[in-house]
């Protein structure tokens, strides 16, 4: 029985060991990387923020020169602008569809209103009876 124990344990350390080595032995390839201008979220503006501060810290450390890093900033501040005039326009055409919905749900509801109320008091419009 002692034997039957040391002998799954010891399958069980070298599957551990080895499994790292076999899984990146049978990898799939990776896509190829795709351009980082065709990023769908790329143009939210807190990607092109985290892009900047990518940038900032890439400069810091000494990775970009100066000049490359003053003209990729000027891109990514164009980029933002274009984001938040994006979004700010997204935001004004659901608020104008919120808008019409509202009205229209309105106008339903007085129609239904009005039917209601003639239903409970049928000729409460036509004045008083003589």
């Amino acid at each position: 029985m002692a034997v039957l124990i040391g002998t799954l344990l010891a399958v069980l350390v070298v599957a551990v060991v080895v499994y790292p080595f076999l899984r990146a032995w049978f990898r799939l390839p990776t896509p190829p990387s795709r351009d980082p201008s065709a990023d769908p979220g790329r143009d939210r503006p807190e990607a092109i923020l985290e892009e900047i501060k990518t940038l900032q810290l890439e400069h810091e450390l000494g990775t970009v020169n100066d000049g490359e890093y003053h003209e990729r900033l000027a891109v990514y501040r164009l980029q933002a602008a274009a984001a938040l005039r994006n979004r700010e326009q997204s935001g004004e055409d659901l608020d104008r569809s919120l808008e019409e919905e509202i009205m229209t749900a309105r106008a339903l509801l007085g129609d239904l209103e009005e039917e209601a109320h003639d239903g409970l008091y049928p000729g409460a419009g036509e004045g008083p009876a003589q």
